[in-house]
């Protein structure tokens, strides 16, 4: 008896070398599908919600984006560390130690890096991304599923030798009204070339339909998992536009408390220049005095030494809140980047800008606007829906079923399938719910869970409006502190220059230069506080009364119609 010459294993071999080699490089498309198809509902979503499109992405910004920040970039860290620590360099650069040819980050340059580079910030994209990956997978439940097979054999041996193959292709399909039906089509084929030979062909169609009739019946229980997940989706983009708003402001605040250092660090400078001075003019009076004002000059040099370790502590202060900043943003710790000082300046230019809402109406505004207030309240719903769900698995268990068996004509006749001869059967399962502790428990706990989520939306509603009221009261208060401080300024520097005018005459002590000085450094930097304060404050009302504005690349703006 002739052999084939080919062997089983070889091929086998082969088949899944192949199938690996292929699968691998799909990887990419199915990658990018997703993507496709997350990014095309996302924006849909968006639009239908928020009002507008999104374009959105979870890739990391281009390296060029980095790049160009990084500009001079010294990967030991040498050159930053040394600027950290050469305080003479500071005396040079009137108190500040900052070397030459770093980048200065505008807020807006900051708000945009931020967006592209915050790990925090990314994990919230990636929230996003999943939830709506998931809903993908819950609508595709909903289409008909396609499965197909084949399959080959050979036999060699001593009685016969044999090839057959064989293929089905089925298809299923839930239904809105619980059930699923199934249709199915296999053929095996197989020739025997020995012994007695033959060659056969046959095919079986099938169809099978389920339909719950009580428990499990209905569009409501059938469609739960794509309800609550198109719900989930909602709730994850409003979640998104929340976390994007309360992103902008957490990073201008980090911003501007970071420009308040570096503005203490020259107000300690020049408080410590002054203390310099006075301590010189302290020493020439005590020229002309004699001993008795010895002591006047210890207890100015003693000052001044005061004022240089409160220099230095501001200094050091700072670095290490523009070192936690540039973690926040995503940045190596030593990059060469500086904040720039200008954006305080263009505070001060400006002022304080008026707010022209009550506080009744920015709660009112809040409470119908506010997006995780609405999600709070469609979570209700959630669990109404719950509860009408856990009602329906108390029913009894009633299932009907239908199924179909059509064979193929004998013996190679595959195509032609012979209907009369089929086999049809129809069913009815009854379970009476003699046992239903495990969904009564069910039950009642959805109950329960339907009057925390009522408390819960009450509360969020309650925790809303004190949040806008706090935010309205911060601002009112920043307000008038911004106006007490830049009257003490006013004050502390009339104080400063008499004191001094008073020493030279020898009408005052050095105490008194040195409180006048103290109490103008401190007035300064409350001035700088009370005006960020002011401006955070403001920030936080648009954000809590939703009518802050945040584009994509994270710049925001302030509202202009309170009206909406």
């Amino acid at each position: 008896m002739a052999r084939t010459g080919w062997s089983p294993w070889l091929l086998s071999v082969c088949v899944f070398g192949a199938s690996a080699v292929l699968t691998g490089c799909k990887a990419t498309y199915y990658r990018d599908d997703a993507d496709r198809e997350v990014y095309r509902l996302l924006a849909s979503k968006h639009k239908r919600i928020l009002g507008r499109p999104m374009h959105f992405t979870i890739d990391p910004p281009p390296e060029e984006a980095l790049a160009q920040v990084m500009r001079g970039h010294d990967p030991a860290g040498t050159a930053a560390t040394a600027a950290d620590l050469d305080m003479a360099a500071a005396e040079r650069g009137k108190g500040l130690p900052e070397a030459a040819g770093l980048v200065q980050l505008t807020l807006r340059d900051v708000l945009g890096l931020a967006t592209g580079h915050s790990r925090s910030f990314q994990r919230e994209k990636e929230d996003l991304y999943l939830a709506i990956l998931g809903l993908t997978g819950e609508r595709f439940r909903w289409r008909p599923q396609w499965a197909s097979g084949l399959d080959a054999q050979a036999t060699d041996g001593p009685d016969a030798d044999t090839v057959g193959a064989g293929g089905d292709l089925n298809v299923s399909q839930l239904l809105a009204c619980g059930g699923q039906f199934t249709l199915g089509l296999a053929t095996d084929v197989l020739r025997r070339s020995t012994g007695d030979p033959r060659h056969t062909a046959a095919s079986i169609l099938t169809a099978e339909l389920i339909q719950p009739l009580w428990r499990g019946a209905g569009r409501l229980v059938a469609r739960e998992n794509l309800t609550q997940a198109e719900r989930n989706a909602v709730y994850a983009v409003r979640s998104f536009a929340r976390t994007r708003k309360s992103f902008a402001v957490d990073v201008t605040s980090r911003y501007y408390r970071v420009l308040q250092q570096r503005d203490a660090v020259t107000n300690q400078w020049s408080n410590y220049q002054r203390i310099q001075q006075s301590r010189r003019d302290t020493e020439a009076v005590a020229e002309l005095v004699g001993e008795r004002s010895r002591l006047e000059v210890d207890q100015a040099r003693q000052e001044e030494l005061r004022a240089e370790a409160n220099w230095v502590r501001a200094v050091y202060q700072y670095r290490e809140q523009l070192d936690q900043f540039k973690i926040f943003l995503g940045l190596p710790v030593n990059a060469p980047v500086t904040l720039d000082p200008g954006e305080v300046e263009r505070l001060r230019g400006v002022g304080l800008r008026p707010v022209a809402i009550s506080s009744d109406r920015a709660t009112s505004i809040a409470v119908r606007r506010r997006l995780d207030l609405l999600t709070t309240y469609d979570q209700v719903v959630d669990a109404e829906r719950a509860v009408a769900l856990a009602r329906n698995g108390l029913a009894p268990d009633a299932q009907l079923r239908l199924a179909a068996n059509v064979p193929s004509k004998p013996d190679t006749h595959a195509a032609r399938l012979e209907f009369p001869q089929g086999t049809y059967t129809a069913g009815l399962d009854i379970d009476l719910p003699l046992q239903r502790k495990d969904e009564r428990n069910a039950y009642r706990e959805a109950l329960v869970a339907l009057d925390r989520a009522r408390r819960s939306a009450d509360e969020q509603r309650d925790e809303v409006t004190f949040a806008v009221r706090q935010n309205w009261r911060a601002l009112k208060e920043a307000e008038r502190n911004h106006r007490i401080q830049a009257a003490s300024v006013v004050l502390a520097e009339r104080r400063v220059a008499g004191a001094r005018e008073l020493l030279r005459l020898g009408e005052a002590t050095a105490r008194d230069l040195l409180e006048a000085n103290e109490a103008l450094v401190n007035a300064q930097n409350a001035l700088t506080r009370t005006l960020i304060d002011h401006t955070l404050a403001r920030l936080a009302l648009w954000r809590d009364t939703e009518l802050l504005r945040v584009g994509e690349d994270g710049v925001w703006q302030e509202a202009t119609d309170v009206d909406e």
